[in-house]
């Protein structure tokens, strides 16, 4: 992209940021509700404070219209994707509204009527629901451990049918008003990842990470915490509160969100919107360092170019939660703070000295024998079964997700030396299940 194309999409960024924060300061007053409400009509994931680098007076016209027209567009246009890494702009004041923006006031009321419709369409499946089966919501979990990857075991609580088909449709609700997750937010997020986490940390160049663990992290969202939380964000703040904790109680098992449900991971992302929001901006610009925080799930990540105090910023983070207005705690037994040089696994992947993100040694080493092995077993004709099957080629496409090149290399010359295909390999043994 030439310098000429970055230019003119920061100044259509600028533009789309300052309608906003004029529309924000003459209609709302909820902080979280502007943050969401820009992730709602646009998806970019921006934060809500005014930043500008333009003044808003001589700006194009047109520029500010298209970014105008832009935010209540179904498709969203590729040239207004927001690349937060590269494009963060300087912080300065709200500006006012300007005839431009064209219909603001009456776009607002029919989001905001819409969503109300879709809350009512939710309470009706709920009571329908209700209807036919008991109001004891928790007999319809089944319990079941897991193992971690870690070693030991990991507790699941899986819906019934009948309730994971009623909290599916409620999240397919929830998605259709667009309240997406914050920036920060890469767990349970439509076309994030693990690899998405770490490389907001490896484009920062960082050398120094804190790594921190939240203590039940789904039990702890408990129905006072869910909903007072959801108050705060828009448009749900204009749904009336039995409304929303119709909705909340569905989605809880003994008091919190059960690890398991279609629903927690939604709605643990939404409670965590105030959490991520304050962190992310104390510590863009704490005590003059720069910070790069990252969450997936509960794992916390915190990292920077140099050396800092881990143990303040540890006492930042736990602050931030009481302040936010919920109850985790910090699992200090998981706390790990280092240098990239040494033994830097975020994640389930090693960002290293070298700042490339790679499995690690042994696991590729793993994974390149059962490339061979199932290449050369299918020359053989000794079939895998399905399921080991699944296995290793979701573990590859993983791995090509993380180093493509390599990967891409690396099946390219087990090829060669198999004689076949791992497409057509593939084909041959899901041919036989």
């Amino acid at each position: 992209m030439n310098e000429e194309s970055k230019h003119n999409r920061v100044q259509k960024h600028q533009a789309f940021r300052e309608t906003l924060e004029a529309m924000h300061s003459y209609r709302y007053t909820d902080s979280w509700g502007l943050n969401n409400f820009i992730n709602n009509m646009k998806g970019a994931n921006m934060y809500i404070t005014g930043y500008s680098d333009y003044n808003p007076h001589e700006r194009n016209n047109d520029i500010r219209a298209l970014a105008i027209e832009s935010l209540f567009s179904s498709e969203p246009k590729e040239d207004l994707e927001f690349i937060q890494l590269k494009y963060r702009s300087k912080r300065t004041s709200i500006v006012r509204p300007t005839k431009y923006e064209f219909g603001i006031n009456q776009k607002y009321d029919q989001y905001i009527a819409k969503a109300k419709v879709t809350f009512k369409h939710m309470d009706r499946r709920i009571a329908e629901f209700l209807e036919t089966h008991t109001k004891d919501i928790e007999k319809y979990y089944t319990l079941f451990r897991i193992p971690k990857a870690s070693g030991g075991t990991r507790k699941i609580t899986a819906p019934e049918n009948d309730l994971k088909e009623l909290q599916t449709s409620l999240l397919g609700s929830f998605k259709s008003m667009r309240i997406l997750e914050h920036d920060a937010a890469f767990a349970y997020v439509e076309k994030r990842s693990t690899v998405d986490a770490l490389t907001v940390h490896q484009a920062n160049k960082s050398q120094w990470f804190l790594k921190l663990d939240l203590t039940k992290f789904f039990p702890s969202f408990t129905k006072e915490v869910i909903t007072e939380t959801l108050n705060r964000l828009y448009p749900i703040q204009f749904i009336d509160d039995e409304l929303i904790e119709h909705v909340v109680e569905v989605g809880l098992y003994e008091g919190g969100l059960p690890q398991g449900s279609p629903l927690s991971p939604l709605l643990s992302n939404l409670c965590m919107v105030p959490f991520d929001h304050k962190l992310s901006k104390k510590l863009w610009d704490h005590n003059k360092q720069h910070f790069v925080y990252t969450r997936y799930a509960d794992d916390i990540i915190i990292s920077s170019q140099y050396d800092f105090n881990f143990n303040h910023i540890i006492s930042l983070v736990q602050e931030t939660l009481s302040k936010s207005g919920l109850p985790h705690e910090i699992n200090h037994k998981k706390t790990r703070y280092g240098s990239r040089s040494g033994s830097n696994w975020n994640l389930g992947l090693m960002l290293n000295k070298d700042n490339n993100i790679t499995l690690g040694y042994k696991k590729k080493q793993s994974l390149k024998a059962m490339l061979h092995c199932f290449l050369a077993d299918t020359v053989d004709q000794n079939y895998w079964e399905l399921l080991e099957t699944q296995e290793f080629l979701g573990k590859l496409n993983y791995a090509k997700q993380v180093e493509p090149s390599y990967w891409e290399k690396r099946i390219l010359m087990s090829e060669e030396k198999n004689n076949i295909t791992l497409a057509k390999a593939q084909e041959i043994h899901y041919s036989l299940n």
